[in-house]
């Protein structure tokens, strides 16, 4: 009977264990893609940037006072940020490499704002504008090198860099001062106005680089509301159609299994309150919603494959939603304390 009780004992112990791992695979779970991620973090409290990875929180600061931190990178276990300081009263281009200000970086009398940055082969890229008086230039800088970009308006801007197999490809737009503005890209700094027969208010705001033929996300403007649009350096390839009254711009893309990914920043006004939203669309139709508040702001923070899965983030005011298809990852508590502005791999 000793023995029957003790058979009993050990069955109802493995059959908890058991239940227990179950209901365990069914909530968030951390697993080891997280450590290979580093986030960009920004505390409002105290209006400061951080980094955290590998469980590591570091200090975004400069000696020269006040920073705006816009974009973060990596290569290999080197993390790298980038967006601007204030120096003499002049905004400029800030750069750090694990969480190390660069020194080195160009000081100019106008005034310049980093937007993104990429690093390929041990090449650092940063892409934004120079401000002048009489004109905006859209520029990249490659190892603290400034390259100007060609356009054919007043006024250019870059708001983003990707580069790969030696090809620089940037997103970005140009106007007239007072004008429309006008989906632009620059591959290798030859511009191609994207935009195609529109003439009105279309920005392209991210870029995706295979090394052969980038294609360009954004949003244009149709009967009022922003319409999600890709083209490539020939012109527009597809416009995504959203419920009535919904404004929608692609803020992030990517390709994983032959498909197309967006991640779509949508906004909708319902009742005076405005409802915002992060979907997730596939070859131009509508998978999930990642995140979706009420007169909160919402950001798209990554979009790419992470061991041969693809991997999804957005975020509000208060929250962060990091998955995959099939489950949620719990982020660490350092992360979560923070409001997270940027992703990398």
């Amino acid at each position: 009977m000793k023995n029957k009780h003790l058979v009993l004992s050990l069955l109802i112990v493995l059959l908890t264990f058991s239940c227990s791992k179950d209901d365990d695979n069914s909530t968030t779970q951390p697993i080891n893609e997280i450590d290979q991620v580093a986030f960009l973090l920004y505390d409002l409290a105290d209006d400061t940037y951080s980094t955290y990875y590998k469980g590591e929180v570091s200090s975004l600061n400069s000696p020269n006072g006040n920073v705006i931190i816009k974009s973060i990178s990596k290569e290999g276990n080197d993390v790298y940020t980038a967006g601007s300081q204030k120096i003499n009263d002049i905004w400029n281009v800030a750069l750090w490499k694990n969480s190390i200000l660069d020194t080195n970086t160009p000081i100019n009398n106008e005034r310049c704002y980093i937007e993104a940055i990429d690093v390929d082969n041990g090449n650092i890229y940063l892409a934004g504008r120079r401000v002048y008086d009489d004109r905006i230039d859209a520029a990249y800088w490659m190892n603290n090198t400034y390259n100007v970009l060609a356009k054919s308006k007043d006024n250019a801007l870059a708001n983003a860099i990707k580069v790969d197999n030696n090809l620089i490809a940037i997103a970005g737009q140009q106007y007239q001062t007072l004008g429309p503005t006008n989906a632009a890209a620059w591959e290798n700094n030859t511009i191609y106005e994207i935009n195609g027969t529109e003439v009105i208010n279309n920005i392209a705001q991210c870029v995706y680089n295979d090394g052969s033929n980038p294609i360009y996300g954004g949003y244009k403007l149709v009967e009022n509301v922003f319409a999600p649009i890709i083209w490539d350096k020939n012109g527009p390839t597809s416009t995504y159609t959203l419920p009535t009254g919904k404004s929608g711009i692609i803020i992030k893309l990517t390709k994983f299994q032959n498909a197309i990914y967006t991640l779509i920043n949508t906004n909708i006004s319902v009742n005076d309150s405005q409802t915002r939203a992060v979907e997730l669309w596939k070859n131009g139709v509508f998978q999930e919603t990642i995140i979706e508040v009420v007169d909160e702001n919402v950001l798209a923070l990554f979009l790419g494959e992470i061991n041969g899965k693809l991997y999804y983030a957005a975020s509000s005011d208060t929250s962060t939603i990091f998955k995959t298809f099939d489950e949620t990852l719990s982020l660490p508590i350092n992360v979560t304390q923070k409001k997270v502005i940027g992703m990398t791999y």
